[in-house]
């Protein structure tokens, strides 16, 4: 059986690539909320601030809005598989699944207490102001049935509930998998050598487009809705699990990720930049009440898996450092992730009582909204709450000081944005 004893990605080793990679993450989940109000379709599932589909539809936003329903969690889980692979790799049990819990269930339970409630403010204001509730009503928090479903739940903090129980899975399959590499479990040994000479080939990519794409075949809400409550929906999180098991893939086969290059990532790429207009289109057409939800099955399926596997190659293989901005805008985006939402809902909100084209506003809320988050990054270091929800251990360093951000072992988290000083 392959094993990669390869020091590339070893678990001190830095991986600069992956910087770039969140940041473009980061930018991509604040573009995919605030582009999601001028989309030509609602996401079955979801409640917004302002009505979804209605008069006002933007020409730019509405592309790109469904290019990154497509792309983006799968990339957010492909990144945390891999970095858990990378954290399960560099200490006992207890302190993986101890290190798990306060970077993402202590986040979770207070973004939910904090976050959440703020996003709760919001929402309940936005809806009498939309005409969809009475003040009454909305005092009283006296919603009909279809409000309180879609306003009770984790909200856009599914993530971390997310990662953390596939973090959990990963315990047992980690003890598996090292007694399939000392020759135990014959058939599991046989599956992994299978898995990791699909990993050393070119055809990687398939992995994980087959995989969503079967997913989305038997439940195309996970793409064209928003399954949400307090408990995971079962095909979200299988879902989910195919982007976070590629990613641990990766990580054991990182070596071959790291002699393929960045080169290897340019032609995923620009085949997923490809594979998103045949998906507008079925969208478009399915929103035409042509072709039914299953129609982008495919190309969403095909566009997230090209686009995971570029990034992950990218991520594993690019050692060109990061420049003051790159780090910078990296050692934010958890912080970015958590709070956006509601400054783009409370945005979205604002904006609907301005006289302005749809793709206008979605700019403004898009610049409006990562400037005020990153206004905001300091609380996350500075503050005893902040270092929680970011699950850090001690004050850090603003970000103007950072240049090349190093891993460190004990304090920062390694799904999510790492940095030093320099």
């Amino acid at each position: 059986m392959h094993t990669d004893s390869s020091t590339a990605g070893a678990a001190g080793e830095r991986l600069p690539g992956f910087d770039r990679v969140r940041v473009g993450a980061m930018l991509a989940v604040v573009m995919f909320h605030a582009a999601l109000p001028y989309a030509c379709r609602e996401l079955s599932g979801l409640l917004w601030t302002v009505r979804v589909a209605g008069d006002e539809h933007g020409v730019l936003a509405d592309p790109l809005f469904w290019t990154a329903e497509a792309v983006i969690m799968p990339l957010f889980f492909g990144m945390s598989g891999f970095w858990s692979a990378r954290a399960g790799a560099r200490g006992t049990v207890a302190a993986f699944v101890m290190g798990r819990v306060r970077r993402m269930g202590v986040p979770l339970a207070l973004g939910c207490i904090t976050i959440g409630a703020a996003s709760l403010a919001i929402w309940v204001i936005a809806m009498p102001l939309t005409g969809r509730l009475s003040w009454e009503d909305a005092r009283r928090l006296d919603l009909p049935r279809h409000m309180s479903d879609q306003l009770w739940g984790t909200a856009h903090l599914w993530y971390l509930q997310y990662v953390l129980l596939w973090a959990l899975f990963q315990v047992p399959l980690d003890a598996v998998v090292a007694a399939a590499d000392r020759g135990e479990y014959p058939v599991v040994a046989r599956a992994l050598n299978w898995l990791d000479k699909t990993m050393r080939s070119p055809r990687r990519w398939l992995l994980p487009t087959v995989g969503l794409t079967l997913l989305l075949a038997v439940e195309p809400d996970v793409y064209l809705g928003f399954p949400h409550g307090w408990f995971p929906h079962a095909e979200k999180f299988l879902h989910s699990g195919v982007c976070f098991l590629f990613g641990w893939l990766c990580w054991r086969n990182r070596s071959a990720l790291a002699a393929a290059g960045p080169a290897a990532a340019r032609p995923l790429a620009l085949a997923a930049s490809l594979a998103a207009f045949p998906l507008y289109l079925a969208v478009q057409f399915s929103a035409l009440g042509g072709g039914g939800d299953r129609l982008p099955i495919l190309p969403a399926g095909l566009c997230a898996g090209l686009a995971i596997t570029a990034a992950l190659i990218y991520g594993a293989s690019s050692r060109r450092p990061t420049g003051r901005l790159v780090a910078t805008l990296a050692g934010a985006s958890f912080w970015v992730y958590l709070v956006h939402q509601p400054i783009v809902g409370a945005l979205h909100l604002g904006l609907k009582f301005v006289d302005m084209p749809a793709d206008l506003k979605f700019l403004s809320v898009l610049c409006v909204a990562i400037g005020l988050s990153m206004a905001t990054e300091p609380v996350s270091r500075r503050t005893r709450l902040g270092r929680l929800l970011t699950g850090r251990n001690e004050p850090t360093l603003p970000p103007a000081t950072i240049r090349f951000p190093v891993a460190r072992p004990d304090d920062q988290p390694e799904d999510r944005p790492v940095r030093r000083a320099a």
